[in-house]
């Protein structure tokens, strides 16, 4: 796991690219491509928290980025959590939920294959999430009250719905409970909140007591 930068607001504070001793310290946490095996990978999927090698990172791109936002490691702009995100996750813990099956062994294609054959264990992984284990779904923002980013990962992983409304918390959503409440202290929260912009939470859902998601305009997914 890469050490993680100095906390900012998700989506508002740019790095510009990345910073040389930060691309060399992920490029050594992540030195084989996520899904080919390929190395030295310097593509990102920004949402799934993975590093990729270029053939993957075009197959990726024609996922749509509902399902995979590709960027270059190495020459595209970078904010604080956006970073902090891929150096917490990485392709250890990502494959650790996306792979979790051990099927995905059994089906991962040998390095330098056929592209069709790449793409099909792409598609089955994060289209139709073939290796992910099911289970009953925890509410999504009791991990997030905890900041807790890979329960986050796993339950996006499982289909959670990162728009859910909390009834039973003055019907807050997920955004809403990771930016004002008090009892979020934990470090990763801001972490949290931009993976859950960057997997598709809208800042306008609407919540009963507030009338808004309390995310405000300054979150943005990039």
């Amino acid at each position: 796991m890469a050490k993680v930068e100095n906390r900012l607001p998700a989506g508002v504070s740019t790095l510009g690219v990345p910073p040389p001793e930060k691309v060399k310290e992920i490029c050594r946490e992540n030195s084989t491509c996520a899904d080919c095996g390929a190395k030295d990978p310097n593509w990102v999927s920004i949402n799934l928290g993975i590093c990729i090698c270029i053939s993957c990172s075009g197959i990726h791109r024609s996922l749509g980025v509902h399902v995979s936002k590709v960027r270059s490691l190495t020459l595209d702009n970078w904010s604080v959590p956006m970073l902090n995100d891929l150096a917490y996750l990485g392709n250890s813990i990502s494959n650790s939920i996306y792979e979790s099956k051990k099927e995905a062994d059994e089906m991962r294609p040998a390095l330098g294959c056929d592209r069709s054959e790449s793409e099909k264990f792409i598609r089955a992984k994060y289209i139709e999430k073939k290796f992910v284990e099911t289970g009953e779904h925890m509410d999504l923002d009791l991990n997030l009250w905890n900041g807790d980013l890979i329960s986050c990962m796993k339950f996006i992983a499982m289909g959670g719905n990162v728009n859910y409304i909390n009834t039973s918390h003055k019907s807050y959503s997920c955004l809403h409970i990771c930016c004002v409440c008090e009892e979020n202290k934990d470090p990763h929260m801001l972490e949290c909140i931009e993976l859950l912009l960057q997997n598709g939470a809208d800042i306008n859902t609407i919540t009963k007591e507030e009338g808004s998601s309390g995310a405000g305009g300054g979150f943005k997914a990039a």
